[in-house]
């Protein structure tokens, strides 16, 4: 089948290349030329298992472009897979998607199948075929189809979905989606069929659950510590309880990436939109998350009166392991407020280094390395900032060795507190390892 991806984010070029390694024809259009020349030159521009290896194996299925007419005019099955991202007031911001509406309105020359898989609102289904059947003279059959899977294992998730959730208008049209998409990838997945704005609301959902589970742990983790108890022996007895998932039990600093919004619409002018703060579940889940942060920066200040000309050791700044991702990092808040208050960030982050550069591209105080044992040297402290594997093998010995004092402030939990005898370890939710001999 011929295919047309617009936008080659981690979802569209991930979309693209699976596609591609199952025959099918596939054209994929961004409009950043820079993006696509890199893409040409078979070099992937994000970290994701398996989608180097896929650019080289799909080379003779799939064709990249940043010219919208070259990729829309030839085929009539276009899926949105641009990336959408949240607006200072919380609100989602669709200037790309409403971007890619008007070019495929502009170039498109036959009846097609628009298939949705950015993260949007509800009602976008809806309007996007509305939009297009204004536009131009042709009939659209708009299918929102949400992309579920998390960064690291992306293509795992296009190849083998937990589940298939369709939005379409009309049972007709869900029953030509499903075979459709039978056609397209041929690994079988239970197939939810339903309204758009129910599948656009799955999505939301689902994003919502994962948040909670996380605020809820980390929650019981600040409690934890008042009661001197241990968090990993709370969420084991709280795994065997067969009605609670114990999958996201574990307590951390807090959660990043695009997961939650403050608003769940951009429509700001319809008076029947829900606003996401209506909830007094949905605004709680954002703000534990960011007390969660505030807190693991009181553990620092706790510790520390001050970090003025401190050389701090920060073992990863993308919001989790595997990517280089910074958006919403929980990472880069602790880095800017550590800075601003005259600290020295000795950094290793080998995949977010560049965009970490950027970020701060105003900041002298900052310092990249190229391995962790290179951060640590003599440096006043630690702290872990995602769950690396690399800093998951790092032992009590390499703190000792290298940094000036054994201070370690984890902000994952990867170690356990026996692993960490003989060091100031300094975690979520547990008992902290003093050693009145590191006190200044």
């Amino acid at each position: 089948m011929d295919i047309t991806v617009v936008g080659l984010g981690h979802v569209g070029l991930v979309d693209s290349l699976v596609l591609g390694s199952y025959f099918h024809n596939v054209i994929g259009f961004d409009p950043n030329k820079e993006h696509v020349e890199t893409i040409r030159e078979g070099v992937s521009p994000f970290e994701e298992p398996f989608l180097q290896d896929l650019l080289k194996e799909t080379r003779s299925y799939v064709q990249f472009t940043s010219i919208a007419k070259d990729a829309i005019r030839l085929n009539s099955i276009i899926a949105i897979s641009v990336e959408t991202h949240f607006n200072g007031d919380g609100s989602i911001n669709l200037d790309s998607f409403d971007e890619a509406l008007e070019e495929i309105a502009k170039n498109v020359t036959k009846d097609s199948m628009i298939v949705i898989r950015s993260t949007v609102p509800p009602g976008t289904n809806r309007r996007t075929k509305k939009f297009l059947e204004e536009h131009c003279p042709y009939k659209f059959n708009v299918v929102t189809l949400p992309a579920f899977g998390s960064q690291g294992r992306l293509v795992e998730s296009v190849v083998n979905p937990a589940r298939i959730v369709i939005g379409v208008e009309s049972a007709e049209v869900g029953k030509l989606v499903k075979n459709t998409l039978s056609a397209l990838v041929p690994r079988k997945a239970p197939v939810f069929i339903t309204t758009p704005e129910n599948a656009e609301l799955i999505k939301w959902a689902s994003n919502l659950y994962i948040g909670m589970h996380v605020s809820f742990i980390n929650s019981l983790a600040r409690l934890a510590d008042v009661y001197s108890a241990n968090i990993d022996t709370i969420s084991q007895g709280l795994s065997q309880d067969p009605r609670i998932n114990g999958e996201f039990l574990h307590a951390s600093f807090g959660y990043g990436g695009q997961i939650l919004p403050f608003v769940l619409t951009d429509e700001k002018s319809d008076k029947d939109v829900v606003d996401y703060y209506t909830s007094d579940l949905f605004k709680a889940t954002i703000h534990s998350n960011e007390a969660q942060i505030k807190y693991f920066i009181d553990k620092i200040y706790e510790r520390f009166r001050s970090v003025s000309a401190k050389k701090i050791a920060v073992l990863g700044a993308a919001f989790k392991a595997g990517t280089e991702d910074i958006r919403n990092s929980p990472s880069i808040h602790i880095m800017r407020f550590l800075l601003d208050k005259g600290a020295f960030i000795r950094l290793y982050d080998p995949l977010a280094e560049d965009k970490v550069a950027e970020h701060f591209s105003r900041h002298t105080h900052i310092t990249y390395y190229d391995y962790p044992q290179e951060a640590l040297k003599g440096a006043d402290f630690c702290l872990i900032l995602n769950d690396s594997k690399e800093f998951k093998e790092l032992t009590a010995e390499d703190f000792k060795k290298n940094l000036r004092k054994p201070i370690i402030f984890d902000g994952k939990n990867l170690y356990s507190l026996a692993d960490m005898e003989g060091t100031e370890y300094h975690s979520i939710g547990r008992r902290t390892t003093i050693i009145p001999s590191l006190i200044d």
